[in-house]
């Protein structure tokens, strides 16, 4: 009897992980269950909802030019964040987000759409109150989309955050907003009771999305431009492969010299040693340097059609940024003043002027366009002066340096007339 008592009877161990196993598989239950359920939630809980980006102008650079008070701009940030949530709130939407100097709002009503263009209508007014209170030029950019979305809870935090393919397109067509401007995506367009308010400027490949038309509303004043991203690695590549071709190319241009000096002292030797030679005998390169002149000239009407490229795509008026650019040139900034009752508004809106310690206009060199403008200058006038020393005839028809100083080369060949 005892015997059998012995042998019915398991070790407290063995029960103890029997137990624990049983428990792991309950749990393991629960999870399954609970998970089910939640993506049943998550799956209902996706809104129809329009999100919107707001973007203050230009602030960092405010930030910068006041790093000795920065009470006037975190005064300023403030201030926008305030008057933009008291517009969002009046059209309907809310804000759930400050990023810094932008804001993100939804307009979740059944109106959305209408809710949201209700405030593209005033942002003039929007743009002309805030400047008004922050005693600041201020100005404003939104993109907005339009999609199903979901509204993620966190622990701690008071308002759910929107998540979904609509906040990351929204995200990737900010960027190719404009001051004063709104663009969106084909997706609210086409939700729209009007989609003639809007504008199709064009395609972008957006990352992690795809190809997305992208809409301005109003006129369509943005000229989309995509730009190619080339890996670091493949772009050092690249430059080490154009190096080492100029290297090669200048070692020929070297061993071309060299041969027709030695060629030349050999024809010399010979015809004072009373042999004849005959001429096609003797190097010549007077051709490769005619070609090579060419050759500057085509490089620099190159950088001339960039330049004036640069200058025909600028939202203000043609011949205000090119003789702004030329006054640039001649360092002749009082000039700008002689413009008497001009004020540029469309230069100064579009950031490429400001306004000197001495109270007149000049160009804002921290304005990237600008910065490319006066790069591609300094590079076309070196190339011009080494073209006007080396490669101009003597009886060249041009009665002008061959200079972005000079007025009439401006007239000729940019095309601008920079004087009055």
């Amino acid at each position: 009897m005892a015997k059998n008592l012995f042998e019915n009877k398991k070790p407290e161990s063995v029960d103890k992980q029997l137990d624990t196993l049983e428990a792991i598989r309950q749990r393991k239950e629960e999870i399954i269950s609970q998970e089910t359920e939640t993506i049943k939630n998550i799956r209902a809980g996706f809104q129809e909802t329009v999100v919107m980006f707001i973007d203050m102008v230009d602030s960092t650079k405010f930030k910068t030019a006041n790093i000795e008070t920065p009470e006037k701009w975190i005064l300023r940030v403030r201030q926008f964040s305030e008057i933009v949530k008291e517009y969002i709130t009046e059209c309907g939407g809310r804000v759930v987000k400050y990023i810094g100097d932008e804001l993100m709002a939804v307009f979740p009503r059944a109106s959305k759409i209408n809710d949201a263009i209700n405030l593209l209508n005033r942002i003039k007014d929007l743009q002309r109150d805030l400047s008004e209170i922050t005693g600041e030029p201020t100005t404003i950019k939104i993109a907005l989309d339009f999609g199903q979305v979901y509204f993620l809870e966190y622990d701690g935090h008071n308002e759910p955050d929107p998540q979904g393919t609509p906040i990351d397109r929204c995200a990737r067509i900010a960027k190719y907003c404009r001051t004063g401007t709104a663009l969106t995506s084909f997706e609210l367009v086409k939700n729209s009771d009007n989609p003639r308010l809007w504008s199709l400027i064009g395609e972008a490949e957006l990352k992690g999305i795809g190809t997305t038309r992208i809409y301005q509303f109003g006129e369509g004043t943005i000229e989309i431009k995509e730009t190619t991203e080339i890996p670091t690695t493949e772009l050092t590549a690249l430059k080490d492969k154009v190096n080492k071709q100029q290297s090669e190319i200048e070692s020929i241009t070297l061993n071309l010299k060299d041969a027709e000096t030695i060629n030349g002292e050999l024809a010399q030797k010979l015809k004072d040693a009373g042999e004849k030679i005959s001429e096609d005998l003797i190097l010549n390169l007077d051709d490769s340097e005619d070609n090579e002149c060419e050759h500057n000239w085509d490089n620099i009407k190159s950088k001339i059609s960039a330049l004036k490229k640069m200058i025909y795509d600028c939202p203000a008026p043609q011949y205000e940024f090119g003789r702004f650019l030329f006054l640039h040139m001649r360092d002749e900034y009082w000039e700008y003043n002689s413009y008497t009752g001009d004020t540029f508004d469309t230069s100064i809106e579009a950031n490429l002027l400001r306004v000197s310690s001495e109270k007149y206009y000049e160009l804002d060199i921290s304005n990237r366009r600008n910065k490319k403008a006066i790069e591609l200058m300094d590079e076309i006038e070196f190339d011009l002066k080494k073209f006007e020393s080396e490669c101009r005839e003597s009886d060249d028809k041009d009665l002008f340096d061959y200079s972005l100083k000079s007025p009439e080369f401006w007239s000729k060949y940019v095309g601008i007339s920079v004087t009055r």
